[in-house]
């Protein structure tokens, strides 16, 4: 498990399963943020990861502080014309 904490910043390799390449990504908790999600509101911590070699994807997740399961996702999607995709907690 990653040590999430406000300012935590830490770069690592991911597989892409759409390009089928190793890609170098950013991570950053950018702060505390408290959301609303159809299961209920949380305080949140935000980690935003993005593209750490010239890439435009970005993606930002809100992660609970007390269990660290992410309750929300947005992602930019470059190869999609800059399309939106959010994904949240319903049940």
């Amino acid at each position: 498990m990653l040590p999430l904490a406000e300012g935590y910043s830490t770069t690592f390799r991911n597989f892409d399963v759409q390009t089928q390449k190793v890609k170098l990504l950013q991570l950053t908790v950018a702060g505390k943020e408290e959301i609303t999600v159809p299961v209920g509101k949380f305080d949140t911590l935000r980690v935003e990861i993005s593209s750490a070699d010239g890439g435009s994807d970005k993606k930002t997740v809100w992660i609970p502080m007390e269990t660290h399961k992410a309750v929300k996702v947005t992602r930019v999607v470059a190869s999609m014309g800059g399309a939106v995709m959010t994904q949240e907690l319903a049940q």
